[in-house]
């Protein structure tokens, strides 16, 4: 599967849209399209159990250049009716085969292929190079992001921590609870999301309709 990824210079990559993503520090690579299809399309769906006798094995490259395996299950998160208007959008689950501590998501939509890793030793993303190209990638390290072309900042966590109630000196004394356990039993829950205007339009693509946006 090594020929799914192609290192290439960022200086050989032509323009083709605009930047959004600049890591401090990044890896680029060429994505063989035809090569990832072949294994996006042959993943099972997710607790169907069937990769315990016919695993599916994604490759990917880590910020540092290794090239790591994933098993991977189709995983759909979208609503039927989402889904069903957009049959080429898929989502996968990915379990470390390599590193085994580390899950992934990872996804095919109109914008190209994403990824978003968790890995004990460092989150990593893999997203296009730019708008409108689904052939380019960045690869990088969640800690080494940057300063994004387009500054924005919340200032909710600000605003809590400087939110003063009387609780505040009585929680100090009590002791921490125990830690949380969610349990061995899954929840599926449909979510609404509402974006704004200049959130949708960072993402937008030449040509994309509202709900594509």
């Amino acid at each position: 599967q090594n020929s799914i990824w192609e290192v290439v210079p960022s200086e050989n990559i032509s323009e083709r849209g605009t930047r959004h993503l600049m890591p401090e520090k990044h890896l680029t690579y060429r994505l063989n399209r035809n090569a990832l299809a072949d294994v996006l399309s042959a993943a099972p769906q997710e607790f169907s159990g069937v990769w315990r006798t016919n695993p599916v094995i994604l490759t990917i490259p880590k910020p540092d250049g290794k090239i790591v395996r994933f098993r991977l299950e189709e995983s759909s998160i979208l609503a039927p009716h989402i889904a069903q208007k957009f049959p080429t959008w898929k989502t996968y689950q990915g379990y470390g085969i390599d590193d085994p501590g580390a899950t992934a998501r990872f996804d095919w939509t109109d914008t190209g292929f994403h990824g978003y890793v968790l890995d004990p030793a460092g989150s990593y993303l893999i997203d296009p190079y730019q708008t409108n190209d689904t052939e380019n990638y960045i690869v990088y390290n969640k800690h080494e992001y940057g300063t994004p072309v387009r500054n924005f900042h919340c200032r909710l966590d600000e605003m809590l921590n400087q939110e003063k109630t009387p609780l505040d000196s009585f929680m100090k004394s009590v002791e921490p609870a125990a830690e949380f356990t969610h349990g061995s039993q899954l929840r599926t829950y449909r979510l609404a999301i509402a974006t704004t205007y200049e959130y949708t339009n960072h993402f937008r693509q030449t040509g994309d309709t509202g709900p594509q946006a």
